[in-house]
């Protein structure tokens, strides 16, 4: 089940009696994406697992923020990773909500677990010494459509943390996955 930010509305089922269901945004408005109260909505549904992006800001600020520039979102411009916190902490999300921090969601929604999809390269090593430095780690599943930047956090958190987390297969995993099945490969059924 996906919970959109946005509407407020649930797609699909949830299967599970913890509701550990992922919780997400789509493209309708309720509140806008990726700020602090789509966050507290999904967690006040009861949501335990929330889907979010991060990127990594030129001051090493690891942001819950999907896009590589401000421009599409908020009134600003640039790339994310070359502006500072303190240059993007006022722009507002579609004129309302600021850019969360993402230790600010780990610190303010402590009961809330994220499935974390790393943007950007500096967020490799700012997103694992960011998880160390809060005792999070137990908190995340480290996720990327880049397969090389999905393995590197991962290995960055090991280097930290002395153990793996959660995680999902990037496109190449998935790709892999798929070629198998139409070998006949394992079944999971």
């Amino acid at each position: 089940a996906a919970f959109d930010t946005r509407t407020g509305r649930v797609y699909g089922q949830c299967h599970s009696r913890k509701r550990q269901c992922q919780a997400r945004h789509h493209r309708r408005r309720l509140c806008p994406d990726r700020v602090l109260d789509a966050f507290r909505a999904a967690r006040d549904l009861g949501y335990e697992w929330i889907e979010t992006d991060v990127n990594t800001t030129a001051d090493g600020v690891v942001l819950s923020f999907h896009d590589e520039t401000l421009d599409r979102v908020t009134g600003g411009s640039g790339k994310v990773s070359s502006l500072t916190w303190a240059q993007i902490s006022t722009e507002r999300v579609a004129g309302a909500g600021c850019i969360p921090r993402f230790a600010d969601l780990l610190t303010e929604l402590p009961e809330l677990k994220f499935n974390v999809d790393v943007k950007d390269e500096a967020s490799v090593t700012a997103l694992p010494e960011l998880l160390h430095e809060l005792g999070a780690v137990h908190r995340v599943r480290v996720t990327s459509f880049s397969e090389s930047r999905r393995r590197r956090t991962l290995r960055r958190i090991r280097e930290l943390e002395g153990r793996t987390v959660p995680t999902s297969s990037g496109k190449e995993g998935m790709r892999l996955l798929l070629v198998c099945s139409w070998l006949g490969g394992p079944s999971w059924r």
